[in-house]
This record gives C-alpha cells, structure tokens and sequence, in this order.
C-alpha cells in the first residue's frame, strides 16, 4: 500500500454501543458528574482524597475529565491529556515499551530504569503503577481521570512530588451494553478497542475489553525506503463485579498488556563527531534534519514488553465507617535491542531485558463525625523487585563486518 504523507490525520470509524430492550446508546456513564445545583451548575464529584466529594469542596490543585469529555476530546492515549491540565507534559518513552515520560510543574523522569521511581504516580483504578514502563496506555473504556498537581505524599505515598494522574476505568454494569471502536490512518495504523458488559444475575456482571492496535511507523530504511518504527500493542482482560449484598461488593480484574515495536533511531550526527570519522555508508553524516529527519540507516531492532497484572477491590458500608481493601499483583518482562548512534555501523549499541514484580496491599477506613468533620485513615503496604541484564558495545571493531553486510544488502536490492 502506498505511503501517506507524514502527518497525524487519522480516518475514524466506530460502531455505537448496542444493549437490549431499553438500553441505553452509549454505555459509558458520566458517573464524575452529578446532579447540578438550583442554579444548573454542574456539580462534578472526585476522589482524589481518597473519598468521593465534590470538585469545589476539594483544597487541591486539580483538573477533573469525565468520560464524556474524554469522548468529545477524541482522546485515545493518556499523552491526549497534555493541554487539558496545566504544567502537564507527557511524552513516549521510545527505548521502552509503552513507557511514558510524565512532568508536572517541571517535575519529571525520563527513564525506564525501574529502580526508580517516578515523579508522577499513575494510579489505575486505585493502584500505583510503580515504573514508567507501561503507564503510555490507551484511554479506552475510562470513567473518569484526575490530575492533580504538586506533592500527593499524604493519600499517595512517596514520590509523588510532581502529582499523580489517578485514572478509574468503568466498572462491570448490570445492563447487556458495549462498545466498539475501529480507527484506520496513515502509515497503515490500524487499532480496534471494544468493551462488553454483561448481567450475570441480580447480584453480579461482568465486563470485557480488550484493545489492539498496529502501525508501520513514519520512519524510513534508507535501502529500499521500507517502513520503520513500527509496533504492535495489546491491552485485554476481564472484570467480575459481585454484590451479594446491598453494603458488600467486590471486583476482580485480571488483565494483560502485550508491546513489540521497532527501536528506530534518526542519524543527527555531524563532521567532528568520532562515529562519522570511521562510517563507511556514505551521507549519514551532516544531513538535513530539517526536511529529512524520518531516514534510519541502523539495521531494524525490536522491544518487546509483556505485564499480566490481578485486581482485587473490596468495599463494605458499615454505616458509620466504610471500608475498603485494595489488593494487586503485577509483573512485566521487558527486553530491548536499540542501535543507540543512528548509524548502519554497529558502533554503541544496547541489549537488555529486565523483570519486575510489584504487590501492594491499601486497607483504608472513611467517614464522618459531623457534617463538618470527616476522616480517612488506613495503611499501604508496597513490595517490588527488579533484575535487569544489560550489554552495552561502544567501538569501531565493527566497521568492516557491518560494511561488508551492508555492500551485501545492497546487492540484494538492487537485484
């Protein structure tokens, strides 16, 4: 298929949601946003105290979107957020799969390394996503999202200094309703999401999503000018909602996020620079990264990011106290083989793979004396660990090997 030009218009289809009897069109609940006031003000309700109250009682700094504003925002990634909250700036992490790099008031962190931690919390559905490493998600099937700015420390734990962006995703609901998205764009992006809930009963449902997406990226091979940067993800997974009982419910969601993608990198490099000093594929050096920057003349690369992860919410109304338990177990595998210098030449180049596990456990009590005073205490338990195995090669030993394999693939191209 022929290329497209080198901008983000993406062609959109998408299929309404569809129920039974009278269900309704759309099954996404605005459920931030509650009755309005005497004077038709919207009253908008969060949770970013860890209990629900409205925006304007809230003594934070915070930007509340609900899911029908995320739907008219067209958003579909949480990088959409930039814009809609101030001092809030999120990009892709490219040496990471679905690694994002979150600043808030110009606290930030740009790695992957997950021994550390960082600056912004992503908090999915009550729990911290404790590396940067798969918080770059699709904004599919979401409630509502919080972004509160400067340290969270007190609800939040620790390094959260720059904020948290707190993330609830729709519950399972008691009525057959759904919805799925089919988007088509430029270099040949193709991405599906869908989501179904579905009544088990009078006392339990149970939800089913799943999101997949695939690109052949905007970069090209200098060879024969075939598509790099390219990848594929996945995000699927179910949620079973269960309330015996008028004060008890419990949800458990097990979920699994899947990423490969191609770790190109665009040759800057310039006459001086010690590489172009022993590059034997002409012209990488002092090209025009104005009008041609999307040329890769390293040979193709892929990363590779794997996370199943369990939920387990439980909440009990005990009249005067509510209380509520929030248990997670999430691990990743990772790997990484990325031409860190640009060039065809294999002079700096990395090859890692890592493992991580977190487990956390919230137990949190919430509830009023008087009309004016109101509480919320618990205790938060946070276990992870981290092995990373990485191999790192800086020289020029490799310049006749690699120019002998390039001559050797340009023969093959040119027939």
């Amino acid at each position: 298929m022929g290329r497209f030009p080198k901008f983000s218009l993406a062609l959109c289809s998408s299929l309404g949601a569809f129920g039974v009897g009278s269900a309704p069109a759309i099954a996404q609940d605005a459920t931030p946003v509650a009755a309005s006031d005497g004077e038709g003000l919207e009253q908008i309700i969060v949770t970013a105290r860890r209990r629900e109250e409205s925006l304007q009682d809230t003594p934070i700094a915070i930007t509340a979107v609900s899911a029908n504003q995320l739907e008219a925002m067209g958003t579909t990634k949480i990088a959409d957020l930039q814009g809609q909250a101030p001092n809030l700036l999120i990009t892709q992490q490219v040496s990471g799969a679905g690694a994002a790099n979150i600043s808030i008031r110009g606290l930030s962190f740009a790695d992957i390394e997950k021994s550390f931690d960082p600056t912004v919390a992503v908090v999915v559905d009550g729990v911290f996503i404790g590396t940067s490493t798969g918080q770059f998600m699709d904004m599919f099937d979401i409630e509502s999202i919080e972004v509160l700015r400067g340290p969270q420390g007190n609800l939040f734990g620790r390094n959260t200094i720059g904020g948290v962006i707190n993330i609830r995703r729709t519950r399972p609901k008691d009525e057959l309703s759904g919805n799925f998205q089919v988007e088509y764009g430029n270099f040949d992006t193709f991405t599906q999401r869908g989501v179904l809930h579905v009544p088990l009963g009078d006392k339990a449902a149970v939800k089913v999503f799943g999101f997949h997406t695939k690109t052949d990226g905007y970069y090209n091979y200098y060879l024969d000018g075939s598509p790099r940067g390219g990848g594929e993800n996945w995000n699927y997974g179910a949620a079973i909602k269960l309330a015996p009982t008028d004060s008890f419910d419990a949800l458990l969601t097990l979920e699994r996020q899947t990423s490969t993608h191609d770790n190109g990198v665009s040759n800057i490099s310039g006459t001086g620079e010690l590489f172009c000093a022993f590059a034997a594929v002409p012209n990488q050096c002092d090209r025009n990264t104005t009008d041609d920057l999307y040329t890769i003349f390293s040979a193709p690369s892929e990363a590779k990011y794997r996370s199943p992860a369990a939920t387990l919410e439980l909440n009990l109304d005990a009249g005067a106290v509510e209380l509520t338990s929030v248990t997670s177990y999430r691990t990743s595998k990772d790997s990484s083989f990325e031409d860190v210098d640009g060039f065809a030449e294999l002079f700096y180049r990395v090859d890692r793979s890592s493992k991580y596990r977190q487990l956390s456990q919230e137990l949190r009590a919430a509830g009023k004396f008087t009309d004016s005073f109101d509480y919320v205490v618990g205790v938060y338990y946070f276990d992870s660990h981290y092995s990373l195995d990485q191999y790192t090669d800086i020289t020029p030993i490799y310049v006749r090997l690699a120019e002998a394999e390039v001559k050797l693939q340009q023969q093959k191209t040119n027939g």
